[in-house]
């Protein structure tokens, strides 16, 4: 019988890579400053009690290490773009796991180093420090599981290095405690991250289906709206370009309504071949009005252009279930401005041109007049 292979695990994608990114840095700089001078100071105390110039050098790379950890955290905090991108995603995740890393083996070799004077005081603040290490590195959620994964394993193995020279009774038995310990940080942090992604991508369903619509896949009008004032509260340069399919209710009555789904669906399609995807924004209003905000553009030809690039799109013929289908779109635009920033006063002036280019016959471009 053919063993069944296990099933990869996928990757995350760009969107969810970037939500653990910031969910990673949200709350991040508390824990680590806290957490950096408990273990840098209680290595200093060791180094003052046992007055080693080496514990003391350790202690300094430690204390060195935690102020980059702190000044990552900060910088992303206030780093001057909003939008994350997965390129920018990971490399704030990289230079923070990178920071962790080193910090993780400077306080495996401290256990190592504090073991070998045989004080039991020593032996205690640094297994405390190895555990508690462990558990912050776990809570970690945004982190990929390797990361905590071979921090927790180096930590531990030298705690396991150091306890297990004496060989006696006691040392055996918090050797088989550590072995548990590892093996339920290394599960832990594993499943923890997998209920995290899976929850994020969730999560980014359901915005998903509450910003697009169902039929096309195009933004709605509720998100439409949303994007709309906040360019406007932004004072940003923009196109709204509303369009009405000609003839639309024709191929309705003649054809049934599954025949205008279906005509709708690669009127969508078209019109998302000639919007810049990265920029524009294609929106469907309802029934058959879609409408498109246009970023970065100061002059009339830009949503000209864009018009007439539209009415090529819908040129040619549609095909539907073996109909051949005819259709086009009357256009009404307006053009933002500094002192002209005003939503419900745009998508009226919009509309109106809208109005003048069906009452001429459709099929046409209209810019709204001031």
């Amino acid at each position: 019988m053919e063993r069944r292979k296990r099933p990869r695990r996928s990757t995350p994608s760009d969107d969810i890579q970037v939500d653990l990114t910031r969910l990673n840095f949200r709350t991040l700089t508390g824990p680590v400053l806290v957490g950096g001078i408990a273990l840098v100071g209680s290595n200093a105390l060791l180094a003052d009690h046992f007055n080693d110039p080496w514990l003391w050098d350790l202690t300094r790379w430690m204390g060195e290490i935690c102020a980059v950890r702190v000044l990552i955290v900060v910088a992303f905090s206030y780093r001057p773009r909003p939008n994350l991108t997965r390129l920018a995603a990971n490399l704030w995740s990289a230079a923070y796991a990178l920071a962790t890393f080193l910090f993780c083996c400077a306080a495996a070799s401290s256990t190592l180093y504090n073991f070998r004077f045989h004080d039991g005081s020593a032996q205690a603040i640094c297994t405390l420090g190895t555990f508690s290490l462990c558990a912050a590195l776990s809570s970690r959620i945004g982190l990929r599981p390797w990361i905590p994964q071979l921090c927790g394993f180096i930590m531990l193995g030298a705690l396991g290095l150091s306890i297990i020279r004496p060989f006696d009774l006691l040392a055996r038995t918090g050797f088989v405690i550590l072995c548990f310990f590892a093996y339920a940080h290394w599960e832990g942090v594993k499943t923890k991250f997998e209920v995290v992604v899976e929850q994020l991508q969730s999560r980014r369903h359901l915005q998903t289906v509450a910003e697009h619509d169902s039929l096309t896949g195009l933004a709605n009008r509720r998100y439409f709206e949303e994007r709309l004032a906040a360019m406007c509260e932004n004072a940003e340069t923009f196109g709204i370009l509303f369009l009405d399919l000609d003839r639309f209710k024709q191929v309705n009555d003649t054809w049934g309504h599954n025949t205008g789904d279906a005509l709708l669906q690669q009127v969508a399609d078209r019109l998302r071949s000639v919007v810049r995807a990265d920029q524009d924004l294609l929106a469907r209003l309802g029934g058959d009005e879609f409408a498109i905000i246009q970023t970065c553009i100061s002059s009339e030809e830009s949503a000209q252009a864009l018009a007439r690039r539209i009415a090529d799109a819908l040129q040619p013929p549609i095909y539907v279930e073996g109909k051949e289908l005819r259709i086009s779109a009357s256009i009404g635009a307006r053009l933002s401005s500094g002192s002209f920033n005003n939503p419900r006063i745009i998508l009226g002036r919009a509309d109106a041109a809208l109005y003048r280019v069906k009452q001429a016959g459709g099929a046409s471009f209209a810019l709204a007049e001031d």
